[in-house]
């Protein structure tokens, strides 16, 4: 797995819904190669996504907060 600084515990909110807070799960490679993060709500632990770690680290889209 290609390094990344994106850790399970890290947290972030999307800059277009900051009401809801990210944490990542796990870390894991996809089958296209690439490194991505499993994201679950905070407030909804049921509530998921993945995002490639890419895109969490460009911060573009996301913006980390404090840990828990």
């Amino acid at each position: 797995m290609a390094a990344t600084q994106i850790q399970v515990g890290h947290r972030y909110i999307a800059r277009d819904a900051r009401s809801v807070v990210w944490e990542v799960a796990r870390v894991f490679m996809g089958r296209d190669g690439v490194d991505y993060a499993e994201l679950r709500s905070i407030r909804d632990r049921t509530r998921t996504k993945s995002i490639s770690c890419a895109a969490l680290e460009r911060r573009a889209d996301y913006e980390r907060v404090s840990d828990g």
